[in-house]
């Protein structure tokens, strides 16, 4: 992703992501995302979202709170 040019910023609330998505490159954003987290010592606890792009060309989605704990973020574009 980097290599292509794109950049991410993460926001998790206790009752949603939001990934603001950028690309230096002028490519133009996916309409949506899937973003993985992922627990680091308890993989029961992991959870996978699809992410739409929105008219503000965020893409948000409800998550529920997550247990405290490591985790590991994985965002992909359906690419």
């Amino acid at each position: 992703a980097v290599a292509s040019g794109y950049s991410a910023t993460l926001l998790v609330d206790p009752d949603r992501v939001t990934v603001k998505l950028a690309n230096a490159q002028g490519k133009p954003l996916p309409a949506g995302i899937k973003v993985s987290f992922i627990h680091a010592t308890r993989a029961g606890l992991d959870r996978e979202l699809d992410l739409p792009r929105g008219g503000d060309d965020d893409y948000v989605a409800p998550i529920g709170v997550l247990p405290p704990g490591h985790w590991h973020v994985h965002i992909e574009t359906p690419e």
